[in-house]
């Protein structure tokens, strides 16, 4: 479906200081409009970002010690909060060592964007896949 379309989104997490929020910046490298999404922050409150254009970017947080977020990006409303048939990053910020977290690209729900992220600020020197 979407074989002929190459796009990158790049989702880039700043860890600020072990005990303060994740900031998480989002930015649109496709050739469509998309819409972040991150569902299951604290309190099980869901973030749903502006949509943007090829080259806009958004910004949010993520409590220290919330739960697993998930990222997703819709690229039509039909996709709903659970985001049913998105390409998803998973991470993991509750972890009680805080000098331990992970985040992995996953195809379970299905995949419709290309997806990269990038470790970034708090010490660390960066990891990109």
């Amino acid at each position: 479906m979407f074989a002929n379309i190459y796009t990158i989104f790049t989702v880039a997490l700043a860890a600020l200081t072990v005990s303060a929020n994740h900031a998480v910046s989002f930015t649109n490298n496709c050739g469509v409009n998309v819409r972040p999404i991150i569902k299951n922050t604290a309190n099980g409150v869901s973030y749903t970002g502006p949509w943007l254009s090829k080259g806009q970017s958004s910004s949010s947080s993520i409590a220290e010690n919330a739960s697993p977020p998930s990222y997703c990006l819709w690229t039509n409303a039909n996709q709903g909060n659970d985001c049913i048939g998105c390409t998803r990053l998973e991470c993991d910020f509750a972890n009680a060592n805080a000098n331990w977290r992970c985040c992995n690209l996953s195809r379970v729900a299905g995949f419709h964007v290309g997806m990269s992220f990038s470790w970034t600020g708090g010490g660390c020197q960066g990891a990109t896949w």
